[in-house]
């Protein structure tokens, strides 16, 4: 996880990408997620449960057309 005492935006959960030489590396499903979490609004990642996450994330989805 990133320091959150150096966040300045986003969410309180902030996940940090380590660098990787190898190509192999940067398509793991761990690298490539990362970025997507950290743009989540702190709504979505403050959900009380899984399923609650699942609706407030669908949500945002369809608001923003994806």
């Amino acid at each position: 996880m990133a320091p959150t005492h150096h966040t300045t935006r986003g969410h309180s959960l902030r996940l940090y990408v380590s660098r990787s030489t190898l190509r192999l590396r940067q398509n793991f499903f761990s690298q490539r997620a990362v970025n997507d979490w950290n743009d989540l609004p702190q709504s979505v990642v403050d959900a009380s449960s899984v399923k609650s996450f699942k609706n407030l994330l669908d949500e945002l989805w369809k608001d923003i057309g994806v």
